[in-house]
C-alpha cells in the first residue's frame, strides 16, 4: 500500500460541474470522540449508477421529528428496521415500509433495543438490549413470529455493537474493561480477542462470512480491515478518508464511506488507496453519520442530525 495515504478525487456534482476539492486537515490524534446524543432522523435515497458516480432519484424522510431515530438496517428493498426513542429514554425497534409509507412498532419492552438487524437465517431480529439497570447490555435474538427473546451470549453484558460473520459467528465491539473487537462462536461460547482501538461501525460484507471494521490504532492513519469469520484472520482493505469511520458495502467488492457531506466509493482490488466520489449529499441533508445500503445497492439510508 502506498504510504501517501488515501486519495480522494473531487466530487462530481449532479449538475455535472466539479466541486471544490476536499481540503484535509492535520493527521488524526487518535482520541475517541464522544458527545451527547443528538436528535437524529433517517433519510433514504434511491440511487442510479451513472459511470463512476450515481444520480439521486427519490428522497424519503423515514423520520422527521425531534427525538432519536437511528441505526437503520434494510430488511429488503422496501423495508427497514431502525431504533427509535418515542417516550422517555427507552428505545424500541420500528419497521418502515418505503412503498406503503407505513411505520410499525416491532418491539415494546421495558428495556431498550438498539442495532436491529435480520439474523442470518432470516427468522429473527438481533438487537443489543440494554437492561433496566442501564449498566448491562447483551446480544439478543427476537423471533419474527413473536416468540420469547433469547440472550445469545449470556456470559457477556458489555456488548455495544456487533455484526454477523456467518450463521454461528458474530463480531462484537465490547466496552468497559474488556473494550475491543472480539469474534464469538455462538454454539460453543468461544470468544477470541481480535483488535483494540476500533471504530463503532461493524459491517457484514454481503455474500461472505466476513465483517469489516475501522482500525484506529495508528494515530495518524485509520484503516478499514476485513475479519474472516471462519478463520479469525484479519486483512487490510484500504486506509480511510481522514477521520471517517462510518461505512457500508454496496456489494462484496464495493465499499462506501462518508466524508464531509459526501459518499465515496472504493473498489476492492482497484487502484490502491483511491476513493472515487460517489455522490454529494449536501444538497439534500446536513451532516450525516451512519450509512445503510439495501441488498441491491440501489437504496442508501443515512442518519442526519437535522432531517432534510
Amino acid at each position: 500500500m502506498s504510504r501517501l495515504g488515501s486519495r480522494l478525487l473531487p466530487i462530481l456534482l449532479l449538475t455535472g460541474a466539479w466541486a471544490t476539492p476536499v481540503s484535509f486537515g492535520q493527521p488524526l490524534d487518535g482520541t475517541a470522540r464522544t458527545a451527547a446524543q443528538p436528535s437524529t432522523d433517517i433519510v433514504v435515497f434511491d440511487v442510479y449508477p451513472h459511470g463512476d458516480h450515481v444520480h439521486v432519484g427519490s428522497v424519503v424522510s423515514v423520520t422527521d421529528r425531534g427525538g432519536y431515530d437511528n441505526q437503520p438496517f434494510f430488511i429488503d428493498e422496501e423495508r427497514l428496521f431502525f431504533s427509535s426513542t418515542r417516550e422517555g429514554d427507552q428505545a424500541d425497534v420500528y419497521r418502515f415500509d418505503l412503498f406503503a409509507e407505513v411505520l410499525e412498532q416491532v418491539t415494546s419492552t421495558p428495556e431498550s433495543e438498539y442495532s436491529p438487524r435480520l439474523t442470518p437465517d432470516g427468522e429473527a431480529i438481533s438487537v443489543v438490549r440494554v437492561d433496566l439497570d442501564g449498566a448491562t447490555q447483551g446480544l439478543y435474538r427476537i423471533p419474527l413470529d413473536g416468540g420469547d427473546a433469547q440472550n445469545l451470549l449470556p456470559d457477556l453484558d458489555d456488548i455495544a455493537y456487533y455484526a454477523w460473520a456467518g450463521p454461528d459467528r458474530v463480531a462484537l465491539f465490547r466496552v468497559g474493561e474488556s473494550s475491543g473487537l472480539y469474534l464469538a462462536t455462538l454454539s460453543t461460547g468461544e470468544l477470541h480477542h481480535i483488535a483494540d482501538h476500533v471504530g463503532r461501525s461493524l459491517q457484514s460484507i454481503p455474500g461472505t462470512e466476513s465483517v469489516s471494521f475501522v482500525d484506529q490504532s495508528d494515530p495518524e492513519r485509520w484503516f478499514v480491515r476485513r475479519l474472516h469469520g471462519e478463520t479469525g484472520e484479519v486483512e487490510t482493505v484500504v486506509d480511510t478518508p481522514p477521520g471517517s469511520v462510518e461505512h457500508a458495502w454496496m456489494s462484496s467488492s464495493t465499499l462506501i464511506m462518508g466524508h464531509e457531506g459526501a459518499l465515496y466509493r472504493y473498489s476492492v482490488g482497484g487502484v490502491d488507496g483511491v476513493w472515487i466520489p460517489l455522490v454529494d449529499l449536501r444538497r439534500y441533508v446536513g451532516p450525516f453519520s451512519r450509512i445503510a445500503v439495501s441488498p441491491s445497492g440501489l437504496r442508501i439510508g443515512v442518519v442526519t442530525e437535522d432531517g432534510r
